[in-house]
């Protein structure tokens, strides 16, 4: 990427958010740009002409971004739920459920089915210590303990396969059917 290239994205970026540049500022500041020595610029070091812009992209990779995904939409969930509690919004142990109470749970989803194998997490939490959990657990047990000294992939596929065993049970299917389902109809 040339530096008229970059001074040109940075100026345009300067327009965007208010500045007002005057005609022709970035064929003056590159005509500007021979005269000025390499030690005077400390911007592009060594007096290069061309610099490299390195930019992430994301990358699937199977099982590590299911879990990344899954992670974060039960932080949000969970973050969401604190403010509401934190407003006085919500009341965890006195109101109903706080995905009960929505109609609909809409959200990007990067392929098919993915809710189902993913919002399972948020299902749990939302409904530990009610009646409603205790029947889904008397289904399919309780969650698995951590063993001492368990490493983390071992610990997370045993946490997969309870995750899977909650979303084949008749409430978290009729919760799907009825929340993340009819949103995600809806929402195409």
């Amino acid at each position: 990427m040339s530096l008229r290239a970059v001074m040109g994205d940075v100026l345009d970026l300067a327009r965007e958010t208010g500045a007002n540049l005057k005609e022709g500022i970035l064929d003056r500041m590159v005509r500007h740009l021979p005269r000025v020595s390499p030690a005077q610029t400390r911007h592009f070091a060594h007096g290069e002409e061309r610099i490299s812009i390195h930019r992430d992209e994301p990358v699937f990779d199977g099982q590590y971004s299911n879990r990344c995904y899954q992670n974060a939409v039960r932080d949000a969930f969970l973050d969401f739920q604190r403010r509401a509690a934190r407003t006085g919004r919500y009341t965890h142990d006195e109101d109903e459920r706080f995905t009960e109470q929505w109609e609909r749970i809409i959200m990007h989803l990067p392929y098919a089915f993915q809710a189902k194998r993913m919002f399972p997490a948020v299902f749990h939490r939302d409904r530990e210590g009610t009646a409603m959990w205790d029947d889904v657990e008397a289904v399919v047990g309780a969650p698995p303990e951590r063993e001492d000294g368990q490493d983390d992939a071992a610990w997370e596929k045993a946490m997969d396969q309870y995750r899977r065993a909650i979303s084949k049970t008749e409430a978290y299917v009729t919760f799907h059917r009825d929340r993340i389902e009819k949103g995600s109809a809806q929402a195409v």
